[in-house]
């Protein structure tokens, strides 16, 4: 598994907000967790004790499958909308 490419981090409100610009999933991390949350996304292989947590940013799109293609994920988003 690998961090997808569309993980964005934003400083906020003592914080960081973590989105993912093709599912558009967010969620908002205190200062104490955001280091811990953003290696387990761009290293989830080091982290198996996170299991679920890394289940869930899968779900989400934080995470991805090596094979994922997510230029092509994109494309067939937009043609969806068409």
């Amino acid at each position: 598994m690998k961090a997808s490419a569309y993980n964005y981090y934003v400083p906020y409100n003592d914080g960081t907000i973590f989105m993912n610009g093709i599912t558009e999933a967010t969620f908002w991390v205190s200062d104490e967790y955001a280091s811990l949350f953003r290696q387990i996304i761009e290293s989830p292989d080091q982290f198996n004790e996170y299991e679920a947590f890394i289940n869930k940013l899968s779900s989400k799109g934080f995470i991805i499958n090596e094979d994922t293609d997510e230029k092509e994920v994109i494309s067939q988003k937009y043609n969806s909308l068409r």
